[in-house]
């Protein structure tokens, strides 16, 4: 299942308890922290630009990004996907649901929906070309696809994505003890999931796409309990944010047109 959906409101907390330790919520361009505040607000601003939109969340499970008192007002449907019937079972009863892995067949789905949009999920998807091929499919003529992803070659995701799963979990736990609590820890294969802005772009494109736009965000909050490490994240993540070196960013917002 897509349990890793659980990561995001649980990064968000972690973002928001930093917050009220430094009293700053006024990030700088291209923050890590931008990335995580303003998606939600991101996705509303997409469905205002449609009508009566058919919106489609990738790995929504039991927790999509909007429940059902934060429906954008204009939605005409709201669709929530999963590869776990039994995460579906426990979505709200006001959605629309759809169980398969999103790299599987889609061909029932063509031409569907107006917005599809995921979080951390195309990292975890085995195969990202058929992702982004099978979504390219599902959206309507001039629908859009928004997706937040980390990306490589950011440290962390670098070292995730290198080392073994088994490695890995334990590394990820050491330095976030509290994913250790939750054990949750999935193997992620980075698929398409890159830091590079040509290299994605051109990727895209070859795909369908007749529009492609990628919004670069540095750095990460998995060293803030380990002093030195923290101190070394700050000064490269405002190195990065500065000379907007793409290969090397944390996260990324996709945004696609078919």
């Amino acid at each position: 299942m897509y349990v890793w959906q659980a990561y995001f409101p649980f990064c968000m907390l972690q973002i928001t308890q930093m917050d009220l330790v430094t009293l700053n919520t006024d990030y700088p361009d291209k923050d890590y922290r931008v990335a995580f505040h303003g998606f939600p607000d991101t996705v509303r601003e997409i469905c205002a630009s449609y009508e009566h939109p058919d919106i489609f969340e990738i790995g929504g499970g039991r927790r999509p990004l909007f429940m059902p008192d934060q429906w954008p007002d204009n939605l005409n449907s709201y669709t929530i996907n999963d590869i776990d019937q039994q995460e579906l079972d426990l979505a709200p009863a006001q959605n629309k649901t759809q169980c398969f892995d999103i790299c599987d067949t889609v061909e029932h789905l063509n031409n569907s929906y107006d917005i599809i949009f995921s979080r951390f999920v195309g990292e975890h998807v085995r195969d990202g070309e058929k992702m982004h091929r099978n979504i390219l499919s599902m959206l309507r003529p001039g629908g859009t696809a928004f997706h937040f992803v980390p990306t490589l070659y950011s440290l962390p995701f670098f070292v995730n994505w290198l080392v073994p799963e088994t490695f890995a979990r334990q590394v990820l736990f050491v330095v976030n003890p509290s994913r250790g609590k939750m054990k949750v820890k999935f193997p992620a294969h980075y698929s398409w999931c890159r830091g590079s802005n040509s290299a994605m772009q051109k990727r895209l494109k070859e795909l369908g796409y007749s529009a492609v736009h990628i919004d670069r965000f540095y750095g990460h909050h998995y060293f803030q309990k380990i002093p030195v490490l923290k101190g070394f994240e700050r000064t490269t993540r405002n190195l990065l944010r500065k000379t907007d070196l793409t290969p090397f960013g944390s996260y990324a917002y996709i945004t696609v047109t078919k």
